[in-house]
């Protein structure tokens, strides 16, 4: 409130009009301290009216609200974090378990790796002595077959088959052989030929109405050549329908049936 400024003290002369002013002066004081009193009334009032209305929670604030809400923030980031760190430590543990597993696993496939490999190696050792004694039985048994080849050629060099001497029941075939080969060579001791006539029989399964083979194996090959070259011509033979062959292997028979239309064109 402004401070009224007291006039001195005046003449006899100015009391009147300094009277006036004073009176002047102070009548607009009490105005404004009557408008003063009113407002501050008016404003008590507002506050009663203010103080009676429900009261609602003062804002904080906004330096201290964004202060908090940073610390806030950076708790649940730190936690975050921890559980984070604390997740990792146990797959980090659960790592190391599965690589000692692991571990331990490819040591016993390491071992069984080698275990193999050493199977393998003498198994390959065992196949490879195999492989040998196959090559050696493999030629033993070609040279064997050679021999029996060569045997059973020797043999049948000592032979003669013939087919078309009818077949009889109780038959003595090679009784009858020996008079057949006495008919062929008329010249030759009969007893001669009984001695070079050593093994007669017929070959294959008898069946009715037919007549089997004959092989004849000889003691004497001279006699066996003999009748050979002697039953080609012979008008026995011819009349009786008798047809000599000589005997030999079926690889040798069937290189010959190859080579034989070769020989008829030449």
């Amino acid at each position: 409130m402004p401070k009224p400024n007291i006039p001195k003290k005046p003449s006899k002369s100015g009391w009147k009009v300094a009277s006036e002013q004073v009176s002047h002066e102070d009548e607009e004081m009490l105005t404004s301290a009557s408008d003063h009193d009113y407002v501050k009334e008016a404003n008590m009032a507002k506050r009663k009216d203010i103080g009676s209305a429900p009261t609602t929670p003062n804002k904080a604030p906004a330096g201290k609200k964004s202060k908090n809400k940073e610390e806030n923030e950076e708790d649940v980031s730190n936690l975050t974090i921890l559980i984070a760190i604390q997740n990792m430590a146990k797959d980090v543990e659960e790592l190391k378990e599965k690589a000692a597993q692991s571990s331990s696993m490819l040591a016993a496939l390491s071992k069984a790796v080698q275990f193999n490999a050493e199977e393998v190696k003498e198994c390959k050792g065992k196949v490879n002595e195999l492989e040998m004694q196959f090559h050696l039985l493999k030629k033993e048994n070609v040279e064997l077959k050679e021999r029996l080849k060569e045997k059973d050629r020797y043999k049948m060099r000592w032979c003669l088959k013939f087919k078309g001497l009818p077949e009889k029941k109780d038959e003595n075939i090679r009784q009858e052989t020996i008079q057949l080969f006495k008919r062929i060579i008329p010249d030759i001791d009969l007893r001669r030929l009984e001695d070079a006539v050593d093994v007669v029989h017929r070959v294959g399964k008898k069946e009715d109405n037919r007549s089997r083979a004959v092989i004849v194996l000889f003691a004497r090959r001279l006699v066996k050549e003999e009748i050979w070259r002697r039953s080609k011509d012979s008008p026995v033979c011819k009349e009786r329908g008798i047809r000599f062959s000589e005997m030999m292997p079926l690889e040798d028979r069937e290189a010959r049936k190859k080579l034989w239309p070769q020989v008829e064109q030449e």
